[in-house]
């Protein structure tokens, strides 16, 4: 099971405003003198969006269970989500 992902985006509120359609609710966060950036807690998973480029893993791809997918995928599509961004699959290996 995944506890904690993190992202590093460009643009992190536009990255934030795709996860929040998925349910998210971020808040700002800053850790010492780090960088400030977003963070949310979605059914004990973290998702972390921190300013800067993805050096570590470009192409990421980060599955999320919704009640209805019809829903997302238009309300996606509606808020210009690039439609190469958005995948469907079935259920994830392993879910019964």
């Amino acid at each position: 099971m995944i506890s904690f992902v993190t992202f590093f985006a460009r643009d992190i509120e536009r990255t934030a405003d795709v996860y929040r359609l998925l349910g998210f609710e971020f808040v700002q966060e800053q850790h010492d003198s780090g960088p400030k950036h977003l963070a949310a807690i979605n059914e004990g998973m973290v998702l972390e969006i921190y300013p800067g480029d993805d050096a570590v893993s470009p192409g990421t791809m980060l599955g999320v269970d919704v009640a209805d997918l019809e829903d997302i995928r238009v309300r996606l599509l509606a808020a210009k989500v690039p439609s190469g961004e958005i995948s469907v699959l079935g259920p994830a290996c392993g879910a019964s």
